[in-house]
Parts: C-alpha cells; structure tokens; sequence
C-alpha cells in the first residue's frame, strides 16, 4: 500500500507539526544547559519518535508547495532514511542520559542529536 500524506493525515500547512522539532530542541538544550533532565525526558522523546516517523512524511509526490523539502530526499531517500535514524538513534541516547540523570552524557547526546538534525536539514532541505 502506498503511503500518502492524506492516510498520514499531514497537513503542510500545520506549522506546529514542523516546529515542534525545534521548539523541543531549544528547550532541550536549556534543560541540559541548567541540569534539569526530567523536564527534558518526554522532549527528547518527540524528537526521537518524531525521526522514527519523518520518512514517512515524505512518500513520492509530496514535494509539491508548500513543502521546503530538497528534491534530494527523493533522489537519495536511502540516505534520507539513513539521517534520520542516525537521528533517532542520538535522541534515544539524549534520552536515556536524561533518565540516567548523567548531564554530561545528555550533553554530548544533545551536541550529536542537534549535529544529526543540522546535518540533515543540510541536504535534504530547500534553504
């Protein structure tokens, strides 16, 4: 079965689907910054659950406006796949130092989880 943005139930136009990401990011960074990592917990758990799903996001076809995504998700979506596990895989690790309470290690798990979204905005992103 073909996945479509209307069985996703996605709407281009929903800002709060593609900023949450960012929103959580932000305050993740605050929270490792000052050493709260409970409050962090269920962020970094959106930014990771939210990588688990973003393929999907973006079946053939949906590259149409108002999407800011680069046709190179499309020419190389093994690599898009690829970024975001990569991503997934810094954000379940942000989460579990958070639920260990291990700053530092939530730290540097927070560095790799923002470098893992940086560089895929990088190249599967219109600028």
């Amino acid at each position: 079965m073909a996945i479509t943005i209307d069985t996703l139930n996605i709407h281009w136009q929903c800002k709060h689907t593609w900023k949450r990401a960012s929103y959580n990011t932000s305050w993740c960074l605050l929270g490792c910054s000052i050493g709260d990592l409970e409050a962090i917990v269920p962020l970094a758990t959106q930014i990771r659950d939210w990588a688990e799903k973003m393929p999907a996001y973006f079946p053939a076809g949906s590259d149409g406006k108002p999407s800011e995504a680069s046709p190179q998700i499309w020419l190389d979506f093994s690599g898009f796949e690829r970024a975001a596990s990569a991503n997934y895989q810094d954000a379940n690790e942000l989460v579990l130092a958070a639920e260990d309470g291990d700053t530092k290690a939530a730290l540097n798990a927070f560095k790799a989880t923002a470098s893992t979204c940086k560089s895929c905005h990088k190249s599967y992103k219109l600028d």
